[in-house]
């Protein structure tokens, strides 16, 4: 990774970060927090000379929207994976929801037992999950390959 990309990459992570606590206090990702993530994703993802990918990014959006519908999931998070899913390049994103699923699994198991009354009335912060992941898994190709 080049410093840029690194600058860049941590200036992302602040951002993920301060969505996660958004969700944990208030269950809500604001629009402007997510559009100031997309503004700081776009120059990650040009800066390692890739195009963002758009397929996963709309089938996401889709998937997300329709889990929003069926009120398991939060507008929000399906707009936080949409957008982060314009960084990932093949057989890494799967990788990401994996560990989403992973990640957000274990905060639900931890909020039932310490946390259970709250849960049940407000629900999982998924935020927390899918940045972690995000975290966690773009990553990887600079460190291993």
């Amino acid at each position: 990774m080049t410093l840029m990309i690194k600058i860049n990459f941590i200036v992302t992570c602040i951002i993920l970060v301060f969505i996660m606590w958004q969700d944990i206090f208030f269950r809500k990702i604001t629009h402007s927090s997510l559009l100031l993530l997309f503004v700081s994703l776009i120059p990650l993802i040009f800066l390692q000379q890739q195009w963002p990918n758009v397929t996963f990014a709309i089938l996401t959006l889709m998937g997300g929207f329709l889990l929003f519908v069926a009120r398991l999931w939060g507008g929000g998070d399906a707009k936080l994976v949409a957008i982060l899913a314009l960084a990932f390049q093949g057989a890494l994103f799967y990788d990401f929801l994996f560990l989403t699923a992973f990640l957000g699994g274990t905060i639900a198991i931890f909020g039932l037992v310490f946390f259970r009354n709250n849960l049940r009335s407000h629900g999982v912060p998924y935020g927390v999950a899918i940045s972690l992941a995000f975290i966690f898994v773009y990553p990887l190709p600079s460190l291993f390959y």
